[in-house]
């Protein structure tokens, strides 16, 4: 268990070594966060007929769930990460293979190690920015839902490493992976509820969208947050997406891992 605490702290420190990138992320998450923000005002304030609420979301709900989301982006890394793929293109996996360690287990810690670093450089800055620009935004006062939101983002890490994890196990079959991150990124994208909260779903594809695991990384939170779901159904469905996929991910980094020792000789 040690090391994977360590491996943890270094990934975290690891973070702060590029201010530059941290510093123009946030000014862009900042960007398009005041751009997101307005087109929503604006759908609200141009139809005066659905009594301040669409979907039932508020206007001032709405508003907290832009600035949250925004603010994971980074946190929860929806997109760009292909390390695990880019080592079994070059071969060096065959050395993270060789080490002492549960494989899977080393990479989350390192993600988690990551997620902390950026919750506090990224994720923090951008909601003040928000609250600072958009005073209507709802700021819950009760710690309870606080502590809630806490626990489920870091659970919204570990369904997003894991799914990331399983979208990096197919360099073992493929040899270019940008098609994987294309469709990926879309699903990632749409179900997740970054573009918009699931709720302005037509019913159909709200349900298609509660049948897959992506409304846990960017929805869930928001909701605990916001009191729209309970507590023991947030996080036990956060739980249930994670043991899923983690259950999916070791299935194929095992069949992997045969295939790069038939390779090998």
């Amino acid at each position: 268990m040690r090391v994977y605490l360590e491996l943890a702290r270094r990934s975290f420190a690891q973070q702060f070594a590029y201010r530059g990138a941290t510093l123009a992320g946030l000014f862009t998450n900042s960007i398009f966060g005041v751009m997101i923000a307005s087109v929503f005002l604006a759908l609200y304030r141009s139809n005066p007929d659905v009594n301040g609420e669409i979907a039932g979301w508020r206007a001032t709900e709405t508003l907290t769930y832009v600035w949250i989301s925004q603010s994971l982006l980074m946190v929860v890394y929806l997109w760009g990460w292909w390390e695990i793929m880019l080592s079994i293109q070059t071969g060096a996996i065959v050395a993270d293979f060789l080490k002492p360690l549960d494989f899977y287990a080393y990479w989350l810690s390192r993600d988690l190690g990551r997620a902390a670093a950026h919750a506090l450089i990224r994720g923090v800055p951008t909601f003040l920015v928000g609250a600072l620009l958009f005073r209507q935004m709802v700021i819950p006062g009760e710690l309870g839902r606080w502590l809630a939101f806490l626990v489920s983002v870091v659970l919204a890490v570990s369904v997003s490493f894991a799914f990331r994890f399983i979208l990096n196990m197919a360099g073992f079959w493929v040899i270019d992976h940008r098609g994987v991150a294309y469709m990926g990124t879309v699903l990632v994208n749409f179900f997740s509820g970054l573009l918009v909260p699931l709720t302005f779903f037509p019913g159909w594809l709200e349900t298609v969208a509660n049948l897959l695991p992506f409304r846990a990384i960017i929805m869930i939170p928001i909701e605990l947050l916001l009191g729209q779901r309970s507590v023991f159904s947030g996080i036990a469905l956060q739980l249930f997406c994670f043991g899923a996929l983690s259950v999916i991910a070791r299935l194929l980094l095992r069949a992997g891992e045969r295939k790069v020792v038939i390779q090998g000789g």
